[in-house]
């Protein structure tokens, strides 16, 4: 398994992949499917949804981040 660094950065956050394409069956997929962390098939999904998903994770980062204490920073 390859590492992406997950034991050196912060525990909190999270990464998601988004596959804009179906599943093609090849190699590089399922891997990519088995090692990330978080993998979402939105290929069937309209391009307002997807972006509204994103749009959803963006701000909730940007609101963890505002109530973090000083000492976290």
């Amino acid at each position: 398994m390859v590492d992406h660094g997950k034991e050196r950065r912060n525990p909190s956050l999270q990464v998601f992949c988004y596959a804009l394409s179906p599943p093609d069956g090849s190699e590089w997929r399922q891997r990519i499917e088995a090692e990330a962390e978080h993998f979402l098939d939105v290929s069937a999904r309209s391009v307002s949804e997807i972006a509204a998903q994103i749009s959803v994770r963006i701000s909730l980062v940007m609101l963890a981040s505002q109530w973090r204490s000083p000492d976290q920073a």
